[in-house]
């Protein structure tokens, strides 16, 4: 069976948190182990604060539009968000660990939803920018 859970914040960094715990409880009703739902948590704590900073440039009156979807074989975020493109998700190519300094102003974010995300998506269209993380279960 799959679920969906919907849910509409402000790019305000309070926000973030209220949305990462109300994922936890949903995931954690359907029974999914605790390392599991720390790691598709943080890529989505991630996704979302990149959001924040870089496509609505730390503004908190942008509108980010989140959906979870649990599914028989993986769970999936689907984040979009009407701010400016993010022109670094296009060269997405799974690495290892980064240099320190080649990283823009701390620039691990990236680095942690690759880690902890099977599959990453991103896409603009229309002025409107889509981010799709998906998580396998048999990952965790």
């Amino acid at each position: 069976m799959i679920k969906k859970y919907c849910f509409e914040i402000s790019s305000s960094f309070l926000k973030v948190s209220h949305v990462t715990k109300k994922c936890r409880l949903y995931l954690t009703l359907d029974y999914f182990d605790a390392k599991w739902i720390l790691q598709f948590e943080s890529g989505l704590a991630e996704a979302l604060n990149n959001i924040i900073i870089h496509a609505y440039q730390g503004r908190s009156d942008g509108l980010i539009l989140i959906r979870l979807i649990v599914g028989p074989e993986y769970n999936t975020f689907e984040i979009t968000d009407s701010g400016i493109e993010n022109k670094n998700f296009n060269t997405l190519k799974r690495k290892g660990i980064p240099e320190p300094d080649t990283l823009p102003e701390g620039g691990w974010g990236l680095h942690i939803i690759q880690k902890h995300i099977d599959k990453i998506i991103y896409k603009r269209s229309d002025g409107v920018n889509t981010l799709i993380l998906k998580k396998y279960h048999s990952h965790g």
